[in-house]
């Protein structure tokens, strides 16, 4: 008799273009952001519970089975049954960043419904980095930036083609 996952291995059918997922989470480094076990401390501090830090095998068990109850609705209706949830949630919301390479201060406003891009709008500023508004300048000009060609450094507020 053949090995099961062998088996269940060799006559599964996979694709070049399947949809794949990316996903960090900081379970306990307190630096450069914020981790999952800093925010179970503040909570029990706040509010005298005894909730205990999660271990990275624990937290991944939960984000796992998480996106497994999401996945059937992703598949059949895509990203935007879960968009208004993700940006409510997301951190980088009306986040003002410059572009690198071509010094232009732009402020991230969401992501592209066709492609998953990085969205954010070219920002008039004056001399000191206040914005601008007004003046007849018309629809906002969006500058969409593809997540695999930029890195974005946080800490700096600076997005960075990737060379």
């Amino acid at each position: 008799m053949r090995d099961p996952v062998a088996t269940a291995l060799l006559t599964r059918h996979f694709h070049l273009h399947s949809p794949r997922a990316g996903c960090g989470v900081n379970t306990s480094n307190p630096k450069p952001t914020t981790s999952i076990n800093e925010l179970v401390a503040l909570h029990n501090h706040v509010t005298g519970a005894r909730l205990a830090p999660f271990g990275p095998e624990e937290l991944l068990a939960l984000v796992l089975s998480q996106l497994d109850r999401m996945w059937g609705d992703f598949v059949e209706h895509g990203f935007e049954p879960f968009q208004d949830q993700y940006l409510h949630r997301w951190i980088h919301a009306d986040q003002r960043v410059k572009i690198e390479d071509t010094g232009k201060l732009v402020r991230i406003v969401g992501i592209t419904p066709e492609h998953g891009m990085l969205r954010t709008v070219e920002l008039n500023v004056d001399r000191q980095g206040n914005e601008v508004y007004g003046g007849g300048a018309g629809a906002p000009k969006f500058v969409d930036l593809q997540p695999d060609s930029n890195r974005f450094d946080m800490m700096k507020g600076l997005l960075t083609v990737k060379a």
